[in-house]
């Protein structure tokens, strides 16, 4: 009897996710980073070729900024101003950019960081 009455009795009960739940697995781990868009002057390592356009990372590593291509360091910045800082803290420690200038008198590389501007 108490198989009977729980069957016929009972809600009919369906799995399946709410379409929030599936317009939000899409990005379900990629963070909210809004990444600071600067021309930033950085310090070359020595013997180090950089070219104008080419691809670089910007990584915070223990309270440093530096300056990467692939996965070599080539750079550091030196005096890096507290947007920067907070950007690459909510960006996972990590800001995309390419080289903008190299200026091999000063010994400086001027780094854009953020969106690529059209040449």
């Amino acid at each position: 009897m108490g198989q009977n009455f729980a069957r016929k009795t009972a809600q009919p009960h369906t799995k399946a996710w709410r379409g929030e739940y599936a317009n939000a697995s899409g990005d379900l781990f990629a963070g909210m980073c809004a990444p600071v868009e600067r021309t930033l002057l950085a310090t070359p390592r020595a013997g180090i070729n950089l070219t104008e356009g080419e691809p670089i990372h910007v990584r915070l590593v223990e309270q440093r900024v530096l300056v990467f291509r692939d996965l070599s360091q080539v750079g550091e910045i030196d005096k890096p101003s507290f947007d920067v800082l907070e950007s690459l803290a909510t960006c996972y420690g990590v800001l995309d950019g390419h080289v903008e200038e190299v200026n091999e008198l000063a010994n400086a590389v001027s780094v854009h960081v953020g969106e690529r501007r059209d040449q």
